[in-house]
This record gives structure tokens, sequence and C-alpha cells, in this order.
């Protein structure tokens, strides 16, 4: 799913809430305007602002729950706007039942009946509007020319000729750089050059005519690459758990989703990243600060080591950690500690007794000291709290096929790997545990894994 469907789509949810709120506000003022009371009907009860503003913000909260099991906030954007008015027409007159309850025990509070009804059809008016504010706001991203999402098409039938013209269109935030009639070794170079030059984020595959060696070789090819992909309805003759099915001009598409950490999984993540990150930060500066100076004075050198590690599809990213080696020795084990690697099972290297790193280095090793600055790569986006180990460029570049799937999320300070309460896992069976987090994600999981991180840290070291 493209990043800006991400933000605009969560925008709905404060933007609904504000106008949900902005709607009863303006009932009440207008109920108890001068121009209400003297030329429509006087007021025969006042109702404190107070405790109507208390009881508005308390079901705006209750209409973004009915919002949510409307369907209103789903991340598509292609739907055309009237199917939504009419969505929150039905969701806004079903969140009036409960307001009708409230009245029920609250009946003196909630005199005026006028101001339910007006509330009511202002709540329809002002979300609808400040949807339509969002759309536009959405499509004028996507005519500036940000937040390209680059696709290439697969087919040369009817079906590939509908598609195509459809995702032309400037507002839905697509370009076309290709389109091929099959997936043949030159189609393979193309797209290899394409996503060379960061010009490749998904292949949609529209030809229901294809082999069924080219469809094999185009799902290895995606999957090695960690692209998206989307096929035309009933193509693979079974849709599968993880897939999400769309029509698109009478044509249904289906698209493979690799994660349930993409829609709104990816932004309840990221949202919980932040906060989290940004609390520990705060809470343990006293403890970077300490590390630092215990860095500078152990040895000559920067205090913050930074590492190139792939993130998300294989962005690569700076990667920060306290310095636990002597300046300038990283590479080393790619040349003359070569052959004192432990890990024979796989891209990562481990050594006994490294003389690289410091005594200091060793003792903010132990307890994992040295990966606190970790939290400013949450922070920034390039990491999580929770994920698969984050690998340097050379041992990526070593991966098999399969292994590749652990890109298709962000990288984590800790895991379902480094909790697994095992200290000597191969390389395949981390990579297996990692796999089965990305396909089983929930915030239980991401917490459940937090909590155990601290006793595995010290579980392991009280163990050695």
């Amino acid at each position: 799913m493209k990043k800006i469907d991400l933000i605009f789509g969560a925008l709905k949810v404060p933007v609904d809430y504000i106008m949900l709120v902005a709607a009863g506000v303006f009932a009440y003022l207008f109920r108890f305007s001068h121009f209400y009371t003297t030329y429509i009907r006087e007021a025969t009860v006042t109702i404190a602002f107070s405790d109507y503003f208390k009881a508005v913000l308390g079901l705006g909260v209750v209409y973004i729950i009915i919002f949510a099991f409307a369907g209103l906030y789903s991340l598509k954007f292609h739907r055309k706007f009237f199917d939504e008015f009419v969505k929150v027409i039905l969701a806004a007159s079903t969140g009036i039942l409960f307001v009708v309850v409230y009245i029920f025990f609250n009946r003196e509070f909630f005199a005026s009946r006028f101001i339910v009804l007006f509330a009511w059809f202002l709540s329809i008016v002002f979300v609808s509007f400040g949807r339509f504010l969002i759309r536009k706001l959405h499509r004028f991203a996507y005519r500036k020319g940000s937040f390209k999402h680059f696709m290439a098409i697969i087919g040369s039938n009817k079906t590939a000729d509908v598609l195509y013209e459809y995702y032309q269109s400037p507002g839905l935030g697509y370009e076309i750089v290709a389109r091929f009639d099959s997936f043949s070794e030159e189609t393979r170079e193309a797209l290899d050059e394409l996503r060379e030059n960061s010009r490749l984020d998904e292949i949609l595959l529209a030809d229901l005519s294809i082999s069924s060696q080219d469809r094999n070789r185009l799902a290895e090819y995606v999957n090695e690459n960690n692209l998206d992909f989307r096929y035309a309805g009933d193509m693979f003759g079974f849709f599968g758990p993880k897939a999400e099915i769309d029509t698109i001009r009478g044509v249904p598409l289906v698209e493979i989703k690799k994660t349930s950490l993409d829609g709104w999984g990816r932004i309840i993540k990221r949202v919980f990243d932040i906060i989290a990150s940004f609390l520990g930060i705060v809470s343990l500066s006293p403890v970077f600060v300490l590390v630092a100076v215990g860095v500078k004075l152990s040895s000559p050198g920067p205090v913050i080591f930074k590492s190139k590690r792939c993130g998300l599809k294989g962005k690569v990213f700076n990667l920060y950690k306290f310095r636990s080696m002597y300046h300038n020795t990283h590479h080393l084990k790619y040349t003359v500690l070569q052959d004192k690697n432990l890990r024979k099972d796989g891209p990562l290297f481990k050594m006994k007794d490294d003389p690289r790193i410091t005594p200091f280095g060793r003792f903010i090793r132990r307890w994992s000291l040295d990966e606190l600055p970790q939290l400013f790569n949450v922070l920034k986006g390039d990491m999580s709290l929770v994920g698969p180990r984050p690998h340097e460029v050379e041992e990526v570049s070593k991966y098999q096929v399969h292994h590749r799937h652990l890109l298709d999320i962000k990288p984590g300070i800790t895991g379902l790997a480094q909790v697994s309460g095992r200290s000597d896992l191969s390389f395949e069976e981390e990579a297996r545990l990692d796999i089965y987090y990305l396909e089983n994600w929930s915030i239980w999981l991401d917490l459940k894994i937090i909590f155990q991180t601290p006793k595995a840290v010290f579980g392991r070291r009280a163990a050695q």
C-alpha cells in the first residue's frame, strides 16, 4: 500500500472527530442564538454548555466507532464520493440511536429535540465536507508529482487495456513505467533496470492467458525483489487467506498481502513506535549520557557508530549504535578475520573473543546498551521496536530467495528470534521465526515480545 494513502487514510479519523464535535457545537450555538430565540422559538430550558460539550466529546468517540464498523476508514481512495456519502448518512443515522438512548436516561439534559436533529443533519454535512477536503488534498498531492507509485503492467489483452487506461489518471498517483506482453527474459531485464533506478514499486498481471510457467517465474521474481503484486481475478484459481479483492472498472483485482502489517496495522504500529521510542529516549537520557562518556573515554573515535543496513523493501539506512569497537576496525571481518567466522550456516558474522571490541565495548554489548541509539532510528522511521534483525548490505546480498521475505517489514531493535529463549539459533531458524512474526503480526504480539526482551537479555547474560 502506498505511504501517501496511509497518511491520508489515517487523517480521516481526527478530521471526522473534529467535524462531529463542530456539528454538535454549531447546533447548540444556533439553538440558543439571538436569531433562533427571537424569531423561531424561545428557549424554555437552558442547557449548560460545559455539560453539553462533554457529552458531545463522548458521543464523538461513539460515532467514530460506528464509522469504523460501517467501513468508512477503508484506505482505498478510488471509490466514488457518492458511495462514501451514503455510508456517512447511514452511520450518522445509526449514531442517532445512541443519542436517543442517552436522552432516555438523561431526559432533562437533552430537552431540545431540535439540537439532536440539527446536530444529526450537520454531522452528515460537516463529515462529508471533511471527507471531500481530504480527497481534494490527496489528489492535489498526486498531481504535484509527489508520492508517485511506479507500476509495470503485464498483458496485451482487453483487460490490460482497461487497467492501463484507468491507472493513467493523474489523480490516482500511479505512473505506468512499462507494459509487457509476457514475462520473458527481456521483460526481466527491463524490470531489473527499472528497479535499479528506483522506478518500480508494483507489478500488475492482467493477462488471463499467460502461461503457468510465466506465472510461477513472475511470482518468484516479485518475492525475490519485494515488489507489490496484483493480478486479474481468478488467474491462479484461488485467492488464499492473505488475498484482498477489489474491483476496477468491472475487473476483479487480487492483491497478495505478504503481511498483516499493511493498511491500518502499519499505521497502528508506526504510532506505537513513535510514542514508545520518544518516551524511551526521554526516560533513558541519563543512561545515554553515561554510556556516551564511557565510549569517549575508553578509546579514540566517534561515540556513535553508523552502519549501513537494509530496511523495508531493501532500502539502505544508517543504523546508530554506541561504538563498541576500536575505530575503523569494523571492515576487518570481511578481510583478515573472515576465517574466524563461527556462523557457517548463513550470511551473518560471529566470532569468539573478537579483537576489534574494546573492554568498555564488551560491557555495553553484554547488557545491550550499545543498541540504545537505535531508538532514534525508530523515531525516524527506519526501524521499528519489534521486527527482524537489521542486517548489513553485504549480508543481505547473500540472502536466498525466501530470506528476502524478511524485507517486507521494517527491522526491529528486538524481535521474536531474540526472545525465543535460545541463544544459538541458526540463521535459518531465526529467519523462520521472523517470517512467522511478519505473517502473524498483532499489536499484542509486539507487546508480548517487548515485555519478554528484558528477561531474554538478563537471562542470557546470567547464563554466561
